[in-house]
C-alpha cells in the first residue's frame, strides 16, 4: 500500500460540516463529522448545586423574541438588540453567555428575571434560563463577568393602594412630608379629598362633620382661609374643651379619624398665637388690652352634660330648645346669673 505524507494531501478549504475526521477514543480509531467535532461540552452547578454539562449550540443573533435553536443548550448571544421574550418549547434549561451589551425588558410571564428589573448585559454576562411553558422562560441564574450583583429594582409603590412594610420604615436620611391637597369649600360636612393631608378650607359656611374618610387612623391637617365656626359634635367631630370653635384666617387645625367618617381635633393653633379656652367666649375679653367681659350665647341647641364635680356659671336669660337636655351630675352645679 502506497503511503503519503500528511503535507502532500490536498487542502479542504471549504468543508461543509458533513466530512469525518478519525479520531482515537481510549485505543479504539472512530471516525466524527466537522460539525460534531465543533461541538463542546460546557459544565456547571445549577441553583440547587447539581453538576450538569450542557452541549454548545450555534450563536444567536439578538432580536425580540429571541428565538433558542434546538441544536444545543449553551449558547453565544451576539449583536446589541434589546428583547423582552424568547421564542422556546416548555421545559427547557439553556445558557446563554452575553457578548455585548443589551438590555433584557423584566416581565412576570414572558421573561421573569431576578429582582424583578430589567438586566442591561456586559460583554461576558452569563445567564441560566428555564422555560416554565411555551415562550415563558424564567432566569434561574445570572452571572456578571466582573463579578457584581445583579441590581434590585426600584420599588414604586404609586400604584399600590395597601403597600405594606416588613419592618420599621428607613427613611435614609430622608423625610416623610405633609402633602397639600386642592382647596376645600367650606361645608357642613366638610368634603375632604384624598389627594393629600393638607388642605386650605375656603369659605365660611359652619362645619359639623368632615363626610370623607381615609380610613381609621388618617391625619389631616386644615387651614382656615376666613372665618367659619368649627361645630363640637361628641361623636363626628370632637373638639377642644367640647366647645364650638370660631375660626380666624390662618388658624390651623389637625385632626385624626379615630373611628370611620368620625374626627377628633387633635390639636388648634391660632393665628394670633392666643389658646383655645372651653365655651364660647369662655375667655375674658375687651377693648385693647382690657380682659373684662365674659360672654356668652343665649340659647342652647345641643345637649349638653357637666363634667363631674365641676360648676359652671352662665349669664341669662337662656333659651333651652326643646327636646335638648343639659345634665348636671351629682356633685356639679350650674348657676344661671
Amino acid at each position: 500500500m502506497a503511503t503519503k505524507k500528511v503535507s502532500a494531501l490536498s487542502a479542504l478549504t471549504s468543508p461543509d460540516g458533513a466530512e469525518e475526521l478519525l479520531i482515537n477514543d481510549g485505543g479504539t480509531s472512530k471516525k466524527v463529522t466537522i460539525t460534531n467535532a465543533n461541538k463542546k461540552l460546557f459544565s456547571f452547578l445549577d441553583v440547587n448545586g447539581n453538576y450538569i454539562q450542557t452541549e454548545k449550540g450555534g450563536d444567536l443573533t439578538s432580536a425580540n423574541p429571541l428565538v433558542i435553536d434546538t441544536d444545543g443548550d449553551y449558547f453565544d448571544v451576539t449583536g446589541t438588540a434589546n428583547f423582552a421574550s424568547m421564542t422556546v418549547a416548555a421545559d427547557r434549561q439553556f445558557t446563554l453567555q452575553f457578548d455585548g451589551i443589551l438590555t433584557m425588558t423584566h416581565d412576570g410571564t414572558a421573561l421573569d428575571l431576578p429582582s424583578e428589573a430589567n438586566i442591561t448585559t456586559a460583554a461576558g454576562d452569563v445567564a441560566t434560563f428555564q422555560s416554565t411553558a411555551a415562550n415563558q422562560v424564567q432566569c434561574i441564574c445570572y452571572t456578571r463577568a466582573d463579578g457584581t450583583a445583579v441590581a434590585a429594582a426600584a420599588v414604586d409603590v404609586s400604584s399600590d393602594t395597601t403597600p405594606q412594610l416588613g419592618g420599621d420604615l428607613d427613611c435614609n436620611g430622608s423625610q416623610i412630608q405633609w402633602s397639600q391637597g386642592v382647596d376645600v369649600a367650606s361645608d357642613t360636612a366638610l368634603a375632604v379629598l384624598t389627594d393629600g393631608n393638607y388642605f386650605d378650607v375656603t369659605g365660611t359656611t359652619a362645619i359639623t362633620s368632615i363626610n370623607t374618610t381615609g380610613g381609621v387612623g388618617t391625619l389631616i391637617k386644615l387651614h382656615f382661609d376666613g372665618v367659619l365656626v368649627l361645630t363640637h359634635d361628641a361623636t363626628d367631630l370632637i373638639l377642644p374643651s367640647g366647645a364650638n370653635i370660631t375660626t380666624a384666617a390662618g388658624d390651623e387645625a389637625e385632626f385624626i379619624e379615630y373611628a370611620t367618617g368620625k374626627y377628633r381635633c387633635t390639636n388648634y393653633s391660632k393665628a394670633s398665637g392666643e389658646a383655645v379656652v372651653g365655651g364660647a367666649g369662655a375667655g375674658a375679653t375687651g377693648g385693647g388690652s382690657d380682659e373684662v367681659f365674659y360672654e356668652n350665647g343665649q340659647t342652647v341647641t345641643t345637649n349638653y352634660e357637666l363634667t363631674a364635680s365641676k360648676n359652671a356659671m352662665s349669664a341669662g336669660p337662656l333659651t333651652i330648645n326643646n327636646s335638648i337636655e343639659v345634665t348636671v351630675p351629682s356633685g356639679a352645679g350650674w348657676s344661671v346669673l
